[in-house]
């Protein structure tokens, strides 16, 4: 399964289109506001698997091709 697939709901009367959710995930992750309330990160990668289907792909605000391929939690959840 990818990102896309799990973190979306496909029915409703407007589609999230896979486009529009790589750059909310990009935007998102340059935000820095990827903390959550109990302290952990949220972290999103590429990884070797950018090779493959369901990957994310976007434009960064500088023109280059941003992939994000993998999501994790990190830290303590105490």
């Amino acid at each position: 399964m990818n990102l896309y697939t799990i973190l979306t709901l496909r029915d409703g009367p407007r589609a999230y289109s896979k486009q529009e959710f790589a750059r909310d995930i990009y935007l998102l992750d340059q935000s820095g506001t990827i903390g959550t309330r109990d302290g952990r990160t949220l972290r999103f990668a590429a990884s070797a698997s950018t090779r493959g289907t369901g990957v994310l792909e976007t434009v960064t605000r500088g023109g280059q091709i941003k992939i994000y391929s993998t999501i994790a939690l990190e830290g303590s959840n105490a």
